[in-house]
C-alpha cells in the first residue's frame, strides 16, 4: 500500500482555495483601477468647469498626457488648495494616492 504525505483531497482543497483569492484579488484590482478612472474624470470636469482660472489649458494637456498621475498633480495642487472643497475630500485623493502607488508597484 502507497501512502501520500499530503493526501490528494488537501492538495484539491488548497488549489481550489488559491483560485478564489485569485478570484478575490482581481476583483479589488479592477475596482481600484475603476475608481482610479473615476477619479480622473472627476478632476478632468473640475479643471474644465473652472471659470477663472488661468491654467486650464495646462492643466487638461497634463491630464490626458499622465493619465491619472496628472490628475493626483491637480489635485494636490489646485483642488484641494480651494477654500470650498472639505477636508474630507483631502483623505479621499491621499486614498486614491495610495492606491495608484499600490497598483504601480503590482506591476515591478
Amino acid at each position: 500500500m502507497v501512502t501520500f504525505p499530503i493526501s490528494p483531497t488537501s492538495i484539491i482543497t488548497g488549489l481550489a482555495s488559491f483560485g478564489f483569492l485569485a478570484i478575490g484579488s482581481i476583483f479589488i484590482w479592477i475596482l481600484i483601477i475603476i475608481l482610479l478612472a473615476v477619479f480622473w474624470l472627476w478632476m478632468l470636469i473640475n479643471v474644465l468647469g473652472r471659470k477663472d482660472f488661468n491654467d486650464k489649458l495646462v492643466y487638461v494637456v497634463i491630464m490626458l498626457l499622465l493619465g491619472v498621475i496628472g490628475s493626483v498633480i491637480y489635485y494636490f495642487v489646485v483642488y484641494s488648495k480651494d477654500p470650498k472643497h472639505s477636508k474630507i475630500l483631502r483623505y479621499i485623493g491621499l486614498l486614491l494616492l495610495i492606491s495608484f502607488g499600490l497598483l504601480l508597484l503590482s506591476f515591478v
